[in-house]
């Protein structure tokens, strides 16, 4: 047992870009990208010495024509009566689409964080309770508070009553238009505050 392919389905060999019953004798580290190797050759070396039934890894992978796809493998021990491993099966879901969907999330989260730590207004994040969980840097120079210092105060202390009146308005109006309760939403509202 050695990474060596024996037997693979369809889908498995469409995922790679195989023809039918041409992944045999394939060896699992090949199709690994290569900065991946190390960590594969590990976890096989665990399942095989038994130290670990079974792996989930995230992992890149080698499609026939070169192209990279990201992968979440299981890879679990199949042993024979006397619990010597005589066998490794492994399970390949193509997680492309997540990584790429949580990359350009990062990505937009890093353009939020550029935007809110430099501009002059006050941008401030509540979760449903009204808790502050983030407030911009720039409430240092509007308010003469620090960041920690105004995430402490509460919406009352921030916002003139006619402000706090018209936000929650706004979100109770939002969640009733929202399709799924649990639905995470944005609402950005121009509101009078406090000096």
């Amino acid at each position: 047992i050695q990474g060596t392919i024996e037997l693979v389905n369809r889908r498995y060999e469409e995922m790679f870009g195989y023809n039918e019953n041409t992944m045999n004798g394939l060896n699992v580290i090949d199709l690994t990208h290569v900065e991946d190797r190390v960590i594969t050759e590990q976890n096989i070396k665990e399942i095989i010495s038994g130290n670990k039934n079974s792996i989930i890894q995230e992992k890149r992978y080698n499609k026939k024509d070169g192209a990279l796809f990201w992968g979440q493998v299981a890879i679990s021990a199949i042993s024979n009566k006397a619990g010597k491993v005589i066998n490794i099966i492994s399970v390949v879901i193509d997680i492309s689409d997540k990584k790429e969907a949580l990359d350009e999330i990062k990505r937009s989260e890093e353009r939020y964080r550029l935007i809110a730590n430099n501009t002059t207004d006050i941008i401030y994040t509540y979760d449903e309770n009204w808790n502050k969980i983030y407030i911009s840097p720039s409430v240092q120079k509007v308010r003469g508070f620090t960041p920690d210092e105004a995430i402490e105060l509460s919406i009352y202390e921030d916002f003139t009553p006619e402000s706090v009146k018209k936000a929650k308005e706004v979100i109770r109006k939002s969640k009733e238009d929202s399709i799924n309760i649990n639905d995470t939403f944005s609402v950005i509202v121009q509101l009078e505050q406090y000096c």
